[in-house]
């Protein structure tokens, strides 16, 4: 732009009153159980409705930014066995199994998983696990002995932001499943259930990160006249403009680029404007170092990448601006000496 100056929790309590079928590793064998159990679900699969992009401007680092269990349906029925240990029991379905199992044999309500994607921009968290390794996709409610039912989805997993990334970025979101499928009652590890699911939705997200950010330059006057002599010296106090920038969410990286539409004198590295007075211009330096070492010259015409970006998302860099003499002395001419200074920002 251009600006110019001027869940139903795991009971311990009521070990008989939940019944779940989870989603974990694919196992050879089913690990050791109480009672021989028979397979309990058929025609299950798990659709998940992802968004093509997120956009994370004004999220912060552990922000949720995907929440599944609105982006999952589950289909399909299980039966419970007819046996002590199904009375009042959920089934769960899950993934991701993680030995050995909890001391006690029971998976709390207490524990959570939590896993860093590769590219450490996401993370994914799921409460309600067993050793910290299950995420639960679907759900059976508390039937009798022997009953059975459709599957509810039942998904309490979040991806969180862990890095902010400028631009866009594609990612998985899907980095922690592992398609490997079992089935559980309650909150029984060695109940486990390998189960064969059928999954559908599964594509990347696109991260979007592109602030954006609006820019306005404070008019500059000299009060007074400033004497012939201080203009030839350089010693006239300075005024500061001050272009002031405004986004949606701290910007990660700009270009600036300071010029005049009335022309440069001498060398651009300088920063000396003209002004409509052919005899006075006008040199411009940087306030503090956001751009450039404070003081330095504003070397016009170029397009500049600051040396420090800003940690708001409002924030100001300011130019002092002070008249200098274009000839000698004797030959600075009185009257007015306007000018004018044009910024370049390019928000990336």
């Amino acid at each position: 732009m251009r600006e110019g100056i001027m869940m139903n929790s795991l009971s311990r309590k009521a070990p008989l009153n939940i019944l779940r079928v989870l989603a974990l590793g694919i196992w050879s064998t089913l690990l050791p159980m109480g009672e021989s159990l028979a397979a309990r679900c058929s025609g299950v699969a798990i659709n998940f409705n992802v968004p093509d992009e997120i956009n994370i401007v004004g999220k912060k680092v552990g922000d949720v930014i995907l929440d599944f269990k609105n982006i999952t349906s589950v289909s399909g029925s299980c039966t419970k066995e007819n046996t002590s240990i199904t009375g009042g029991q959920y089934i769960y379905l899950a993934d991701r199994i993680k030995q050995p199992a909890p001391s006690g044999g029971w998976c709390g309500s207490d524990s959570g998983f939590s896993e860093v994607s590769s590219d450490g921009v996401v993370s994914i968290f799921n409460s309600w696990t067993c050793s910290q390794s299950l995420i639960y996709y679907g759900y059976l409610p508390n039937l009798s002995q022997g009953a059975g039912g459709a599957l509810t989805s039942y998904n309490h997993s979040q991806l969180r932001l862990n890095k902010k990334v400028p631009g866009r970025i594609t990612f998985n979101p899907f980095f922690f499943m592992r398609n490997d499928f079992v089935s559980q009652i309650g909150g029984y590890p060695n109940t486990l259930q390998s189960e064969s699911v059928a999954v559908s939705g599964i594509k990347n997200i696109t991260l979007v990160y592109t602030p954006t950010c609006s820019a306005s330059v404070d008019d500059v006057t000299f009060p007074g006249t400033p004497a012939a002599r201080a203009i030839a010296a350089g010693t006239v106090t300075p005024r500061t403009a001050a272009v002031r920038v405004t986004c949606d969410d701290i910007l990660p990286k700009y270009t600036i680029k300071v010029s005049s539409p009335k022309g440069t004198h001498g060398n651009p590295a300088d920063g000396v404007i003209r002004s409509d007075n052919a005899t006075v211009g006008y040199r411009l330096t940087w306030d503090k170092d956001q751009v450039a070492a404070a003081n330095s010259n504003v070397q016009l015409n170029s397009v500049l990448t600051p040396v420090n970006t800003p940690s708001t998302s409002t924030f100001t860099l300011p130019i002092n601006v002070r008249p200098v003499g274009l000839v000698s002395l004797d030959n600075i001419e009185a009257g007015p000496a306007s000018s004018a200074i044009q910024i370049d920002l390019t928000f990336n």
